[in-house]
């Protein structure tokens, strides 16, 4: 996303000052969206000062000062996450509060994008709306900064014209033949459960459980993970290297989290804030901590409450004081970074757990076979398809190499440019 102001601001995909913003899970670094300003500041003082971004939306995580006299604000994006959305629409609104924006500039769309359409929605039904398609992902946080604003006209895409209309025809291609592709992905995954019953041992077979379950939604992220690792310490997987994982799972340097006494202590510390304050308090509590599911908001609010009531977080929440800093380790994690340690890791288990190089191919085509499906119904997340542009060719020369029919070669006509 870019932003061009009148003498003053401009948005574009270079950057001098690099930005990371915040989600549920921490600070993200995927995807690209700009903001360019004439140098009307000093950089210097936006780095000591972080006088242009407010803590809470992201933070400053770079300058390069290159002498040009216009300042380029790279914001780092993740696609399609809730809370990511809504801090990017606070940026660029914070940013053209103080200087005067002519234009927002944004990736993933060609030409003048107008948001008047949503003027039609009435005021009342309007706000529960614009959320419901922000947490659906088909609302970006530029396009709710500009209906929420006012600013109907303000952005534009910059998407190469003929490269971005080709995607959509093929998009288009793969919308329309949905129920076909539906059948053959259904033949794909028989084939590979075919594979499976024949190739895989049982140790094997019981890990491709969990990586479905996972698929499914039947189990937590978090619970996921902390399988991955307890079946990387029984085989004797060395976990140091996982980094990202670690500080993900509150295990970094040894900062295990009892899930039982954290939820005590939380539910204790919930029912003296509804005692201690107003309705109206408590009911703009729900709301600024998204129904008590934004962490990061929940654990601003706590340390509130115990700087006001003069409360020793450390001594009488001890887990929960826990919790909170190891959400703050979170908070430095790259979620592409993230996915590269969970399919690391994923691969040296499949491999510990195999007996022979079929077993082990096998078993990569059974992990990625998800992967595929949500390609093609273009599901994938920014840092699901890095993986996915790295390991699509893997995939299809051993799911050739034995399958009897290959109908994943059948289905390139739907993606080939």
């Amino acid at each position: 996303m870019i932003v061009k102001v009148k003498k003053a601001i401009a948005v574009v995909v270079a950057s001098s000052i690099m930005m990371t913003v915040m989600s549920n899970v921490g600070y993200t670094a995927v995807g690209v969206s700009s903001v360019v300003m004439q140098n009307i500041f000093d950089t210097k003082g936006i780095q000591q000062q972080g006088r242009l971004l407010n803590e809470r939306y992201g933070k400053v995580i770079g300058i390069n000062n290159n002498g040009s006299q216009t300042v380029v604000i790279n914001i780092q994006d993740l696609h399609c996450d809730y809370s990511v959305q809504k801090n990017i629409s606070s940026i660029i609104e914070g940013i053209t509060k103080r200087y005067k924006v002519e234009r927002v500039y944004v990736e993933g769309a060609v030409g003048e994008i107008d948001t008047s359409i949503f003027s039609k929605i009435k005021t009342r039904y309007k706000k529960g709306i614009l959320e419901g398609l922000i947490k659906e992902g088909k609302l970006t946080g530029t396009e709710y900064y500009s209906i929420t604003n006012g600013k109907e006209r303000i952005l534009r895409g910059i998407e190469e014209k003929g490269l971005y209309l080709g995607n959509i025809e093929r998009l288009s291609k793969i919308i329309k033949a949905k129920e076909e592709i539906g059948r053959y992905i259904k033949k794909i995954e028989r084939e590979i459960e075919f594979l499976r019953e024949k190739h895989l041992g049982y140790k094997n077979e019981r890990f491709s459980e969990l990586i479905e379950a996972r698929n499914r939604g039947e189990i937590t992220e978090e619970r996921y993970l902390r399988r991955l690792f307890s079946y990387a310490k029984r085989n004797n997987i060395k976990v140091e290297g996982y980094k990202n994982l670690q500080i993900y799972l509150g295990t970094y340097r040894g900062r295990g989290i009892n899930e039982k006494a954290l939820k005590e202590e939380l539910v204790r510390i919930t029912e003296e804030i509804k005692r201690e304050v107003t309705y109206k308090q408590y009911k703009e509590l729900i709301e600024r901590t998204e129904n008590l599911t934004d962490i990061k908001e929940i654990s601003r609010c706590i340390r509130d409450y115990c700087i006001a009531t003069k409360k020793d977080m450390k001594e009488e929440y001890p887990m929960l004081d826990k919790f909170i800093a190891v959400k703050e380790e979170v908070s430095r994690i790259n979620p592409v970074e993230l996915l590269k340690e969970e399919r690391k890791l994923v691969d040296a288990i499949r491999t510990v757990l195999s007996n022979s190089e079929t077993e082990i191919e096998v078993s990569y085509i059974s992990d990625f076979k998800e992967y595929y499906r949500r390609y093609l119904g273009a599901e994938l997340t920014a840092s699901e398809w890095e993986y996915v542009k790295v390991g699509m060719e893997k995939f299809k020369e051993l799911y050739s190499k034995y399958s009897i029919e290959n109908d994943v070669a059948k289905l390139d006509r739907y993606t080939e440019e």
